[in-house]
């Protein structure tokens, strides 16, 4: 019974890093901005949630940031809690290991950098993302 749970668990993980690759190519054709700026794999979550390239472009950024967490959202808008900081995005690798204090900030900032980028990709097909990633670092050592 081990020998097959540890099988099945092999097999899991083969077919994981299959999808992840697949993932990744097919987001790189339809969105290469934003791939370039966070990880495809985040970035394919974004475009699932908001539903096509083009509402994602037509979203600002404060809703960029916060797709994902709309329960904590609208409970935030029904009773006072705190607002969410981020959604998905917070899966992106610059969130989620930077200080605890820090991450609504660079949320907020790459948010606008992923916004701008699925502009770009929705309507120019211009490729931009390297000067948006100059922006975000300079932001981000403010």
């Amino acid at each position: 019974a081990v020998k097959q749970l540890a099988s099945a668990i092999s097999e899991l993980q083969k077919s994981r890093k299959e999808l992840d690759k697949f993932i990744s190519s097919e987001c790189f054709k339809v969105m290469k901005n934003v791939c370039t700026l966070i990880e495809p794999i985040v970035a394919a979550r974004l475009l699932s949630a908001a539903g096509s390239l083009e509402k994602l472009a037509q979203m600002p950024s404060s809703t960029v940031q916060v797709i994902g967490a709309e329960k904590s959202l609208f409970k935030h808008l029904r009773s006072g809690t705190p607002p969410p900081k981020h959604g998905i995005i917070f899966n992106c690798q610059i969130i989620r290991t930077a200080p605890k204090d820090k991450r609504g900030r660079i949320a907020r900032v790459l948010a606008g950098k992923i916004a701008i980028a699925a502009k770009a990709d929705a309507y120019t097909g211009n490729f931009i993302a390297p000067k948006l990633k100059e922006d975000l670092e300079k932001a981000l050592k403010k």
